[in-house]
């Protein structure tokens, strides 16, 4: 890839300079806004990271969906509401579906000859770039006022469709690339699973002698092991349901459900400046947390049934509702942590799946459904030799998960920087130019 011969000054500080035989134009000379045109016989839609998708119809009222307005394939999408809520998010895309969107959404046809699959790459770049700066008020709302005069730069219209050409290949091998990475990680993480729940179930044994639980989900467990339910070894607290009032920007950490992912306390954003009650759950060392509600019915793909174990840094923060803390009681039989591990296996997971209250919008856990849950149990000591055995093999296994995770976010911030550098000029594309050069260690 080379660069053009010559360029000149946009005027556009989010575009730069520009090869000389391209120009700028405004927004509102190469898209019309399209009037609002009601057609309820489509599914409803929405746009997701840049991609119009299909949206339940069974979630959206009639009388909602009435007042939808039609968004058809080539037209573009963009979601004007509260951009300083969300500075991640894609927020414009080129549609290749037929729905009805909302009437908060901006819908554009682009005008001319010019290439809709250029624009597309372009507006994403406009998106990153500049919209989110713009708009006013505590929401930042922006309206088609708001980008009518925004100037958007046109290559001459061969050059765009090279730039399609070159866009599409370059970026689907990129995505494939990422998809692999993302397979591999899934599969590190059902390794890390099967062996959690390999060990916590039959130990480090394999050739120890197995009899039968008595219990028909449980099956067979180590011949010198107990199993007993999670109630009679632990005690548990619910969080408090702290007033918005109450809350603030310093003061006690509170612990919230979206506090809690992936295995793990993230520091909080919420704080406590009140007086701190007796019904208050603070929270120590060591405590397992649960939270008890989340967005969808499976346990897998929501908030619901995530844990964490309390950090010696997290030490006496305060817990919110929807959340539970469990603590093993003193002299108990199980191992805390081997508790939180057995809370890692496939039996838990399945078990919390059973037990879980679904509504339309929400799934929830009774604390009492959790307590009821049985686990299997060997000594003191060969309990600690288990975790310290699962410790070691999981923290191998999380630093592969990270070294792919890590190239992955390597190769996302490239696909968006040759699309950058493309789009808006600053490297010209040839049509013998196929290969893609990458680090082999990002592969």
């Amino acid at each position: 890839m080379n660069k053009y011969s010559s360029y000149k000054d946009s005027g556009v500080e989010w575009i730069g300079d520009i090869p000389n035989k391209w120009s700028k134009e405004k927004l509102k000379y190469l898209f019309d806004e399209k009037k609002s045109t009601k057609n309820p016989s489509l599914q409803c839609g929405s746009i997701s990271f840049g991609k119009v998708i299909y949206k339940d119809d069974d979630r959206v009222p009639i009388s909602t969906k009435e007042s939808y307005q039609e968004l058809l394939d080539g037209e573009f999408l963009i979601n004007p509401l509260n951009l300083n809520y969300d500075l991640k998010s894609l927020r414009i895309g080129k549609s290749e579906i037929n729905v009805v969107v909302s009437q908060g959404y901006i819908i554009l046809k682009l005008n001319g000859k010019n290439i809709p699959e250029y624009f597309n790459y372009l507006l994403k770049e406009f998106d990153i770039k500049h919209m989110k700066s713009l708009g006013q008020g505590i929401r930042q709302t922006i309206s088609y006022t708001h980008l009518k005069d925004e100037y958007l730069i046109t290559p001459p219209i061969p050059e765009q469709q090279e730039i399609v050409s070159f866009l599409d290949d370059k970026t689907q091998k990129i995505d494939s690339l990422i998809q692999q990475k993302e397979k591999k990680i899934e599969l590190l993480k059902e390794k890390r699973t099967s062996l959690i729940n390999e060990v916590v179930t039959k130990g480090l044994n394999p050739n120890v002698k197995m009899k039968d639980s008595g219990v028909e989900w449980i099956g067979e467990i180590p011949n010198h092991w107990e199993y007993g339910k999670i109630k009679f070894f632990v005690n548990y607290k619910k969080g408090y349901p702290f007033k918005s009032e109450n809350m603030s920007d310093e003061g006690l950490p509170i612990i919230k459900v979206t506090s809690v992912k992936k295995l793990k306390i993230n520091p909080p954003k919420t704080f406590y400046n009140g007086e701190l009650l007796d019904k208050i759950t603070i929270v120590k060392e060591g405590d397992i947390i649960i939270t008890t509600v989340g967005s969808k019915y499976e346990v897998s793909n929501s908030s619901v049934g995530q844990l964490g174990l309390v950090e010696k840094e997290q030490n006496e923060f305060l817990l919110n509702q929807n959340t539970v803390s469990i603590r093993t009681i003193e002299n108990s039989i199980v191992n805390n942590v081997f508790i939180f591990m057995c809370f890692q296996s496939k039996r838990f997971r399945n078990y919390l799946d059973i037990h879980s209250h679904g509504t339309v919008n929400q799934s929830s856990l009774n604390v009492d459904d959790i307590l009821n849950f049985n686990i299997s149990y060997p000594s003191h000591s060969e309990q600690q030799q288990i975790v310290e055995y699962i410790d070691k093999q999981t923290e191998e296994i999380d630093t592969l998960i990270q070294l792919e995770q890590k190239k992955i976010d390597t190769l996302k911030e490239y696909r968006q920087s040759l699309i950058s550098e493309v789009v808006t000029g600053k490297i010209r594309v040839c049509e013998e130019d196929n290969s893609l050069s990458l680090n082999p260690h990002i592969v």
